[in-house]
């Protein structure tokens, strides 16, 4: 059998590709599995038989990483111009101080010396409230009108990185991990549950061998269906049996990790309002997670300045009592 030149550099691009693949794959479990359980790497199905998984996964959090908005120009100069911004923090003084006492800025060591920029992701929750202020309806002005306020809270700054590149890169790396930390909370409930069977099942043991009342099969009956279900919870915790427990969330990763677009409209005091009644309309994007509590996040960038030091915030406290 002969092939042509042509044939064999395709068949040899179509190789190098594959194996190319493979090799990105096995990287990033090699980077993941430890975090979920380190004995899974000495398994004997790792890592073939996790590529396929893994691979689904890490596409759905590329597109995860694409679609979060971003980077928002955070600088006080913008508070005015930038409804987003404006509707985000209730001063400019406030958001410089929330960027001053950020995580992200104390933890970034600039690679080099002088002014630059600081990327990170920020996540904010949001929530309704219901205040009392004042309307003009045509020449009258009303007061102690009720309305709906949007205000956000818990601002946080994490993963700083000097470029928007380097910033995607660790979101989509927390991402995957956050998936990983789901398949481990899995493995963690089945031995929560099978450590309660046991010692469920050691009681009524013990219960029935202490009492005085001729033999009962009901509750003999009842103690070895509990063993059954412990044994099969052992079965499903042996080692082996991990890839299960792994493809169930790597091959559904939107059941646990969710992206979702979401539309407010709020004036600049805050107050909410359609856009023909003076509201701006905000874009932003929620994260939907295993924890139960809805995150807006985004990606900003902002000036690094060098963190203020023990004493600084003391002193700075100082001044406020």
């Amino acid at each position: 059998m002969h092939f042509s030149l042509s044939t064999l550099l395709k068949l040899w691009n179509k190789w190098f590709t594959r194996s190319d693949e493979q090799t990105r794959l096995n990287e990033t479990l090699e980077q993941l599995i430890p975090l979920i359980d380190p004995l899974l790497l000495h398994t004997s199905g790792y890592p073939t038989l996790y590529r396929g998984a893994i691979q689904q996964a890490s596409q759905y959090v590329d597109q995860l990483t694409t679609q979060t908005p971003g980077p928002i120009q955070l600088v006080a100069k913008n508070f005015t111009s930038d409804p987003l911004i404006r509707a985000l923090f209730p001063s400019p003084q406030l958001l410089e101080e929330n960027l001053r006492l950020s995580i992200a800025m104390r933890e970034y060591q600039p690679v080099q010396p002088g002014k630059q920029q600081l990327f990170a992701v920020m996540g904010v929750r949001w929530s309704r409230n219901l205040r009392y202020g004042i309307e003009r309806s045509g020449e009258i002005i009303q007061s102690s009108v009720p309305q709906q306020t949007i205000d956000f809270k818990d601002h946080t700054f994490t993963l700083p990185a000097s470029t928007e590149v380097e910033a995607r890169q660790l979101l989509r790396d927390h991402f995957l991990s956050r998936l990983g930390n789901r398949v481990k909370e899995q493995i963690q409930s089945l031995k929560e549950q099978r450590d309660q069977l046991y010692l469920l099942g050691k009681r009524k043991e013990n219960a029935l061998r202490k009492s005085d009342q001729p033999a009962q099969p009901e509750k003999v009956e009842e103690i070895d269906r509990l063993w059954d279900s412990w044994r099969a919870l052992n079965r499903q915790l042996d080692t082996d049996h991990a890839i299960d427990h792994f493809n169930s969330v790597m091959y559904s990763p939107s059941d646990h990790l969710q992206l979702e677009p979401y539309q407010l409209s709020i004036d600049p005091m805050g107050v909410e309002r359609p856009p023909d009644e003076g509201g701006s309309t905000l874009n932003l994007m929620e994260l939907h997670g295993g924890d139960q509590r809805i995150w807006t996040i985004m990606l900003v960038q902002f000036p690094w300045q060098r963190p203020p030091s023990t004493d600084d915030q003391i002193q700075q406290a100082y001044r406020w009592l």
